[in-house]
C-alpha cells in the first residue's frame, strides 16, 4: 500500500500485517518458509506478544507494544532515522485497514442490493433471499409435526414470489423456526414416551388380563330341567326372577270348596234362601 511507503515501514511489519489482514495463520515456522530469505529472528518476541492478543484484532487496531519498537529499531539501524514521539505510522495503518474493509462491505451491498433504491429488487437480492428460504426448508423434517405449518408453501413456489414477500416470511418465521428446532432437540434428548407411560399403577384391564379368569366347567349332566329359567312349577324351586304378568294370569285357579277352614270350628257356608213370603 502506498500508506507503507509514505510512512516508511519495515518490510518485515507489512509482510505481518498484510498477512494478518488476509486471516492467513501466522507463527515462526510459517513465516520463515514464505520468506527464507527474511531474517525473522527479531521479531519473534513481536510475534509471540500479537498471538497472545490474537491475529484477527490487527483488523480492528489492535496493536501489540513490539510493533512500535520493531519500527524504531528499524528506523534507527537502518534508515538512520531517531523515531520520536507517538507511532504515526500505526495509526495511518489502522486508517487504511478500516478504509479498506468500508470498500469491500460498499461492494458487497451494491453486488446484493443494488446502487440506489431502484435497484432494491435485483436479481441477485432475489437470489439471496430464496437461498435462505432453501436452507429453513431442510431442517422441515426436524421439527415437530405440529410446528411446519411455515412450510406450508411448496419450495418450487418461492421462486415466483417478490422480495417483499421473501423478507416478511423469513421476518415471521425464522426465529420461530429456531425455536422449534430446540424444542425438538430437546424432547429428542429426553426420550419423549407415550403420555400414558407415565402414569403409575397398573390399570384395571392389565388387572384384568393377568387375573386368572374361571373356566365354565363342562356341562355332563343330562336333566335339562336345571338350566329351565324361572320357577320349575314341577319342583318349586325358587329363583330370583320375577313372573311375568302373563305368567301369574295362567296360573291355575284353586277350586272353591264348600267349607273354608280356619282355627276356629269349621262353620258351614251355604248361600241364602231366597225371602219367602
Amino acid at each position: 500500500m502506498e500508506i507503507y511507503q509514505k510512512q516508511q515501514v519495515d518490510p518485515v511489519l507489512r509482510i505481518l500485517i498484510n498477512l494478518a489482514i488476509a486471516g492467513e495463520p501466522i507463527h515462526n515456522g510459517k513465516v520463515q518458509g514464505l520468506y527464507p530469505l527474511l531474517d525473522f529472528t527479531p521479531y519473534k518476541t513481536l510475534i509471540e506478544a500479537q498471538t497472545k492478543i490474537g491475529w484477527k484484532q490487527i483488523r480492528y487496531g489492535r496493536f501489540a507494544l513490539d510493533w512500535d519498537y520493531a519500527q524504531r529499531r528499524y528506523s534507527t539501524e537502518v534508515l538512520g532515522i531517531e523515531a520520536t514521539g507517538e507511532p504515526k505510522w500505526i495509526r495511518a495503518v489502522i486508517r487504511a485497514t478500516l478504509a479498506h474493509y468500508k470498500g469491500r462491505w460498499i461492494t458487497r451491498n451494491e453486488l446484493l442490493h443494488g446502487k440506489d433504491h431502484t435497484q432494491v429488487t435485483s436479481a441477485v437480492t432475489k437470489s439471496a433471499l430464496n437461498a435462505r428460504i432453501e436452507a429453513l426448508y431442510t431442517h422441515e423434517q426436524n421439527v415437530l409435526a405440529q410446528d411446519r405449518f411455515p412450510f406450508a408453501t411448496p419450495i418450487d413456489e418461492w421462486k415466483d414470489k417478490t422480495v417483499h414477500q421473501m423478507k416478511q416470511w423469513l421476518r415471521s418465521n425464522q426465529p420461530h423456526i429456531k425455536i422449534c428446532l430446540a424444542l425438538a432437540k430437546k424432547q429428542n434428548k429426553l426420550h419423549t414416551k407415550d403420555i400414558r407411560s407415565y402414569v403409575k399403577g397398573v390399570s384395571r384391564t392389565a388387572q384384568q388380563n393377568g387375573t386368572n379368569k374361571k373356566k365354565r366347567s363342562k356341562v355332563t349332566s343330562t336333566d335339562i330341567r336345571k338350566f329351565t329359567k324361572g320357577k320349575n312349577r314341577k319342583t318349586n324351586m325358587p329363583t330370583h326372577r320375577k313372573d311375568h304378568p302373563t305368567e301369574a294370569a295362567m296360573k291355575p285357579i284353586e277350586q272353591l270348596t264348600s267349607f273354608t277352614f280356619t282355627n276356629s270350628k269349621p262353620k258351614p257356608r251355604f248361600p241364602r234362601n231366597p225371602k219367602t213370603n
